[in-house]
């Protein structure tokens, strides 16, 4: 009978530590959310009652023991959130917030000034939210001129431009009513075409141009992509740990788009 009743104790102070776990887990991520959320009210002027919390991953180790592939690695804290409809990622890199809510606002503020200084048949340029902050998770090798906290404006574009240009090779995409025209025939693949002559005379002219604009960059560094569809949209990725903990994010190459190179 005694022992019949240590294992209900045992089982009572089981219950009772899981729910004080989860009391305390539970609290201590809604404390963290609630300090995001003030931080982005502060920066962009938000309502706070209009950012809403899609996902939530919270900041843990990852690490191998084997002595030829030792390493430990920390993940941040991070949350999908969505403002009015538009979904974006918030993280909590070196102990500052920093977010990507702006992506497709430079993407379309870069595309203008492209179309307006470039070429008017240019409707965008593949970009990811590392142009925007820099996560500690990742190694790079080039540094940003602004911090996490900066609010980008439409006379940033060039600038973010440049950085673009001089440390990726974002594909430059250019509309093409009659794309067929530039697809080679031959190729078997049909997601993926080999340019023909004509596309070829096409590229290297767009190429030329576009490095003129931008002075730094080898025209052999361009990579002129051809659609016929415009419109473009974020492909981003859950937080969880196990599906994608470094969180690409990309505007566009996602929505229909023909490569042709």
């Amino acid at each position: 009978m005694n022992k019949n009743k240590n294992k209900v104790r045992i089982t009572i102070i089981g219950v009772i530590v899981a729910v004080i776990l989860g009391f305390v887990l539970y609290n201590a991520a809604a404390s963290s959310s609630l300090l995001m959320k003030n931080h982005l009210v502060n920066k962009y002027g938000w309502d706070k009652k209009d950012i809403e919390v899609v996902e939530y991953r919270n900041s843990y180790y990852d690490y191998s023991l084997f002595p030829l592939d030792f390493h430990i690695n920390h993940h941040n804290n991070r949350w999908i959130c969505d403002y009015k409809g538009r979904k974006f990622n918030v993280e909590l890199t070196e102990h500052k917030y920093a977010d990507d809510y702006q992506l497709e606002d430079i993407f379309k503020w870069c595309t203008k000034y492209l179309q307006e200084n470039v070429d008017e048949d240019i409707v965008g340029i593949e970009m990811y939210s590392d142009v925007i902050y820099h996560s500690s998770e990742k190694i790079f090798d080039y540094e940003l001129e602004w911090s996490p906290g900066k609010v980008f404006t439409e006379e940033d574009s060039r600038k973010v431009l440049e950085v673009i240009n001089n440390n990726f090779y974002s594909p430059v995409l250019f509309y093409k009513k009659d794309i067929e025209l530039y697809k080679n025939s031959q190729s078997k693949d049909t997601s993926h075409y080999n340019g023909n002559e004509e596309y070829q005379v096409f590229s290297y002219e767009k190429q030329m141009l576009y490095s003129n604009e931008f002075e730094q960059v080898d025209e052999n560094d361009i990579v002129i992509v051809l659609t016929s569809d415009l419109s473009f949209c974020r492909d981003s990725y859950r937080v969880t740990k196990s599906i994608c903990p470094s969180m690409q994010i990309t505007l566009s190459l996602n929505s229909g788009v023909e490569n042709v190179y």
